[in-house]
């Protein structure tokens, strides 16, 4: 699933690598379990680091990135939100459409 209309800032140098911060929507119905976000989303071909930055537009949510280390930059990566009172992982099916959530993510 791709998030809609993700606001990306520019691509940063940093040594070798790039580092872009996304602004992503939230999916119109989550799905237990995250959302797989590719490196094209954060105009990136490899992830090595993604991190949320804040809580969710609405403080009600955050995000939790999980990604597998992969020698020379992860395809995809994980995203779980999460209900900010309670730590506990958004019910699926949720409509997460009107959240946004800032992340920074650094790769090739």
């Amino acid at each position: 699933m791709a998030f809609p209309d993700p606001t990306v800032m520019p691509a940063t140098g940093i040594g070798n690598k790039s580092m872009t911060i996304v602004s992503l929507h939230g999916p119109t119905s989550y799905l237990t379990g995250g959302v797989i976000v590719g490196a094209a989303t954060f105009l990136l071909q490899k992830l090595d680091f993604v991190e949320p930055m804040e809580l969710s537009t609405d403080a009600l949510s955050f995000v939790r990135i999980v990604s597998t280390p992969v020698a020379g930059g992860a395809a995809t990566v994980k995203v779980l939100w999460l209900v900010a009172a309670t730590g506990l992982e958004v019910g699926n099916g949720t409509n997460l459409s009107a959240k946004r959530i800032t992340c920074l993510a650094l790769g090739n």
